[in-house]
């Protein structure tokens, strides 16, 4: 009669693989609610360009997350070096900045756009904090330096959706990873 403990091997790995399953849903649903956050913004914004980079202090890269444009002659690369990206000098930045390209930044840096005149006059970096430190960095690239007030109500509007999607991700993975815990210590007990 050794089908008990079988049986009780098959729960774990098929609730393993659940947890799995479920935290990769959640993974994939978070990746598309900031794609929709991207597109809404650049939208609602008026605004030509919008990326949203996350900061990999470990590979000291900066990996494009998403973006939306309304451009037709832009190539982005999903992963850049710092040295190699114009947001190295930005990357601990805590509060926005609006930088004039040709005064602020070197066009040249800007090296997403291949048309010979860059179609953008300003970058706007809204950075993104969690723990005080800056994990990610949204960059709007527009025509206009200024905001409407509603314009400015849509960018508040989407730093917070940004850090609640977030810290609700976390919370969930955290969750799985918790459940993980608990079915190893169910295990343990088994024995």
């Amino acid at each position: 009669m050794n089908s008990y403990p079988k049986a009780e091997s098959r729960q774990s790995v098929n609730a393993e693989l659940m947890g799995q399953k479920r935290q990769e849903k959640a993974l994939r649903e978070f990746k598309e609610v900031l794609e929709d956050l991207v597109l809404m913004l650049r939208e609602a914004s008026g605004v030509e360009t919008v990326c949203l980079y996350w900061i990999n202090r470990a590979r000291r890269q900066f990996v494009m997350e998403t973006k939306a444009t309304k451009l037709s002659q832009v190539v982005f690369q999903d992963r850049v070096g710092f040295a190699d990206h114009f947001l190295d000098d930005y990357k601990n930045i805590r509060q926005p900045v609006t930088l004039h390209v040709g005064d602020d930044i070197n066009p040249e840096s800007i090296d997403h756009y291949y048309e010979d005149r860059l179609p953008i006059d300003y970058v706007n970096l809204l950075p993104f904090t969690n723990n005080e430190e800056t994990v990610a960095i949204t960059v709007l690239e527009s025509k206009k330096e200024a905001f409407s007030t509603e314009q400015n109500e849509v960018i508040h509007s989407y730093i917070n959706a940004l850090g609640n999607v977030l810290n609700t991700y976390l919370e969930i993975s955290d969750l799985y990873e918790n459940e993980g815990e608990w079915v190893e210590y169910e295990e343990s007990l088994s024995f």
